[in-house]
């Protein structure tokens, strides 16, 4: 039935001379890529997001008669204006890239970034944003890594009142894990915490709420939070925020552009649920996407540099190479400089003294998951750690990868 609805919308559309056939064409090729990936989401969000896609690609026209007809059917909280939103991005001092989504009436915060300094540089646009009349809505962690969470103390220090969510209770968990894996390195009272000078620890329990609804995020569907929807990927619950009336997505630590890939901790499953988000990343892509991935180089000036499918693809390549290589030798030393060699263009950050990102995220040590992934294919890596064996010839197992 609804998409009777939608192809009844684009036959009368295409009578209308205000949106050129280019327009309509990929109007319906955005809702199609968005309405495969929501096939077990709700009808009127699904019609949300062909209402996002004509008002992206600048069908406006085309708007009011197919909210008209939705709400007939009972979808009476579609947004049928163009939301206007707009995207600024805070560069970290050391941890993620923290983005901030906004339109003229309020805000959210993407990642919080890993440090104290990466907070303050944030808060600097959060004080203009406020100053500009915008609510400060809500904080969204897109992943429980470190270097995404860490500067959560102090925003909440700053502004208590304003909810920092993850998306389920599952990446909450898996972040309340790390707590205890990572002890003290957490915590920003404790001196065993680098980067941080809290004056009282800070409860990520009671802190961190779980997102249960997008209109919790942002109050309509035009931000569409998409949780835990896929496998594993760079850690095992994510979100990733699709914004189809800005053609936007931001995709946390799944895809990087001049950087490596973080692998730690990500075992062979993992990189095969890995390969298949990326997959329908690139399959809900265009040209004219803007991504905003969780480290470096985003939105219209990655855009300007690189095409989102081709970004999107370069990911799936590292990962593919890195799945080969990373069992290929016992010595995570040989795999680190193999990777290094193969893919210099990611060693950008390296030329800015960066080293701790560009490098950090590969292997560091033969007690890491090297020599795990190499003893898992059944190779002899040795039994003292600091000595390995050498070379594997074992492949990985093949990932089973649907096409789009």
């Amino acid at each position: 039935m609804l998409w009777a609805v939608v192809l009844l919308c684009l036959s009368a559309a295409s009578v209308q001379a205000a949106c050129t056939t280019k327009e309509l064409d990929a109007a319906a090729a955005c809702y199609g890529r968005h309405a495969k990936m929501m096939m077990n989401s709700n009808p009127c969000l699904s019609m949300q997001a062909m209402v996002s896609c004509y008002i992206s690609r600048g069908c406006t026209d085309k708007v009011k008669p197919m909210c008209q007809q939705a709400r007939t059917k009972g979808c009476w909280q579609l947004n049928c204006e163009d939301p206007k939103i707009e995207f600024e991005v805070s560069k970290p001092a050391r941890g993620s890239n923290s983005i901030f989504i906004k339109n003229a009436t309020q805000f959210v915060m993407l990642d919080t970034g890993m440090t104290e300094e990466d907070a303050k540089i944030s808060i600097k646009i959060i004080k203009r944003l406020i100053g500009e009349g915008k609510k400060f809505r809500a904080v969204m962690i897109t992943h429980p890594h470190p270097d995404h969470v860490m500067s959560a103390w102090k925003i909440n220090e700053e502004y208590p009142t304003t909810p920092i969510y993850l998306g389920t209770n599952a990446a909450k968990q898996e972040l309340i894990h790390g707590l205890y894996e990572f002890g003290p390195f957490l915590d920003p009272a404790s001196p065993g915490n680098p980067v941080g000078k809290a004056t009282k620890k800070f409860d990520y329990q009671k802190n961190i709420q779980v997102l249960w609804s997008s209109y919790d995020l942002w109050g309509s569907p035009d931000v569409n939070v998409m949780k835990d929807m896929y496998q594993m990927g760079e850690t095992r619950h994510f979100s990733i925020i699709s914004i189809p009336a800005a053609n936007a997505m931001i995709t946390g630590d799944l895809v990087e552009y001049k950087m490596h890939l973080w692998l730690n901790g990500v075992d062979l499953q993992m990189q095969c649920g890995w390969l298949e988000v990326l997959n329908k990343l690139k399959y809900m892509a265009d040209d004219e996407t803007r991504l905003f991935p969780g480290h470096g180089m985003s939105g219209d000036a990655l855009r300007k540099e690189m095409t989102a499918p081709k970004v999107i693809q370069s990911s799936i390549d590292y990962l593919n190479y890195a799945r080969t290589a990373t069992p290929s030798n016992c010595d995570p030393n040989i795999v680190k400089a193999d990777l290094r060699k193969k893919f210099v263009e990611r060693e950008a950050d390296a030329k800015n003294g960066k080293l701790d990102r560009t490098i950090g995220s590969l292997p560091p040590s033969p007690t890491a998951r090297v020599p795990a992934d190499a003893k898992y294919l059944g190779c002899d890596c040795g039994k003292d750690p600091k000595k390995p064996v050498g070379a594997c010839t074992k492949p990985p197992p093949k990932c089973i990868v649907p096409s789009m």
